[in-house]
């Protein structure tokens, strides 16, 4: 059963002064992991629509408000929901053992908050389990529960009636014996149809592939449990994991006003392109209930022709990679490799006339190592890429070389560099003994040429007693020696 905290547990605290309040906080487990809050709140009169959000300390698990930061942490963990009755509820998966602290805030006129204490241990069934589908159940076939109770009454003043004529209450008996059990089984007949499971989101497709630049419906289904109107509403999570409203209270957020249409049973894109690929959360509210259907919408485009990366010359024994990639294709293509004309299996263990081989390939990122290469390496390779939107495309064949590392060589090549530096080392120590090679002049001048040389400061000679130093003309006070 639901847990009321509002009495309990709950440590009720209101922001501004506002017209609205909450009015109660419950807590329920889903099962081991996932936990269910209820929190219940009076609206004010004659103002906006409220909007809540629920907290952890300082951190926003989620929020019903659009511009409302959220915690990154939370944001494949927690979903928010306004449902019928004023009701802000919370789905929070993978709760973590020992206390935790939940805060509950609705928005409108002003700010109204309650917070409660949800604790968690390995005991099991450590938090209440929710019920809230079987009272709803229990509400719905109320008439028809009444009725099937009262079958046995009135078998039973038949009875009554009819004990004056003989053999007739061996009868009836029988014929209540047979009432009992069929009313039993039509009672849990009843509250297994009306239950949770009654409570059903659907969608006649869930794996949409559409191709670029044109349109595409993602449908929804929600089951008639939920009510007349219930609460839809649409999210997207690209492919590297980022969401975002599509569809909120009822119409297309900002990002795709002129692209999307809001339909009776889904939503329709007018035109797609491939920054739509990823999945699409349906996420219905209504009578106490929250239930959601994913949809998976692939945009189509042909693959272009790959970039390939291949060497032109290594070593034997030594590690090669060839490199092949395609960044336009959607869905992502997967490769293949091909020597001259040969297709390379995947698995080449597997084939005999590759037995001996030593590369492998990835056919997801494109890579074609040789671990180690050898000479039987040698030749013409080129990748292929393909998927299901169009044709397969390759790049151009490049011709790589294995080739035996020449130590002979090497080594020949430093001992000769090793014979040239001496040899020139000994001509200068002989033509400097025999006085050939001046080293001395060599050392003046490298002396010379790193002293430091003084600044030199131009200074005016000093005027002589009784000429005239500013009559305009040029005289020579001293001589210039080149």
């Amino acid at each position: 059963m639901l847990n009321d905290v509002s009495l309990l547990h709950a440590a009720p605290h209101t922001g501004l002064a506002s017209a609205q309040k909450v009015t109660h906080l419950t807590y329920c487990s889903i099962d081991e992991n996932h936990l269910q809050m209820d929190c219940k709140y009076e609206p004010a009169a004659d103002s906006p629509e409220a909007t809540c959000k629920y907290m952890q300390g300082d951190r926003t698990l989620d929020a019903t408000d659009p511009n409302e930061p959220k915690d990154a942490a939370y944001k494949n963990r927690a979903t928010v929901r306004i449902i019928e009755g004023n009701n802000c509820q919370l789905r929070f998966n993978n709760l973590p053992e020992g206390k935790n602290n939940f805060t509950c805030n609705i928005k409108q006129t002003g700010t109204s908050s309650m917070t409660t204490e949800v604790e968690k241990t390995k005991q099991t069934h450590s938090i209440p389990p929710c019920s809230a589908a079987w009272s709803t159940s229990l509400q719905r076939c109320t008439g028809t529960l009444l009725g099937l109770s009262a079958l046995p009454i009135l078998l039973q003043i038949i009875e009554r009636v009819a004990t004056s004529e003989p053999g007739f209450v061996e009868k009836t008996k029988e014929l209540l014996d047979t009432a009992d059990m069929l009313v039993s089984v039509l009672l849990l007949a009843v509250l297994a149809t009306t239950g949770e499971g009654a409570f059903t989101v659907t969608s006649d497709n869930q794996n949409v592939k559409v191709k670029e630049n044109e349109g595409a419906d993602l449908t929804c289904y929600p089951s008639a449990d939920f009510g007349m109107t219930p609460r839809v509403e649409w999210k997207y999570n690209d492919l590297k994991g980022t969401q975002a409203y599509v569809i909120f209270d009822g119409k297309p957020t900002a990002r795709y006003a002129n692209r999307v249409t809001v339909l009776k049973n889904g939503v329709r894109f007018n035109k797609v392109t491939r920054a739509d690929n990823g999945e699409y959360d349906c996420e219905v509210s209504g009578s106490d209930q929250f239930k959601g259907v994913k949809v998976k919408l692939t945009v189509l485009v042909p693959v272009a022709a790959p970039v390939c990366s291949i060497p032109t010359s290594v070593t034997t024994n030594g590690k090669a990679t060839l490199g092949c990639s395609d960044n336009v294709g959607s869905p992502p293509p997967t490769y293949k490799w091909f020597k001259g004309d040969t297709l390379l299996p995947e698995n080449p263990k597997q084939f005999p006339a590759f037995q001996n081989s030593t590369y492998s390939i990835n056919t997801i990122n494109g890579n074609l190592e040789f671990s180690p290469t050898t000479k039987a390496d040698t030749g013409d390779y080129y990748c292929e890429a393909v998927n299901e939107a169009g044709p397969a495309q390759r790049c151009k064949a490049v011709r790589m070389e294995v080739q035996d590392l020449n130590t002979g060589g090497v080594v020949a090549g430093v001992i000769v560099a090793l014979l040239l530096v001496a040899l020139l080392l000994g001509g200068l120590w002989y033509a400097n003994k025999k006085g050939y090679l001046p080293i001395h002049l060599f050392m003046n001048v490298f002396f010379f040429f790193s002293k430091p040389k003084p600044a030199v400061i131009y200074q005016p000679p000093a005027s002589r007693g009784g000429e005239d130093e500013e009559d305009g003309e040029f005289r020579q006070k001293s001589s210039f020696v080149v």
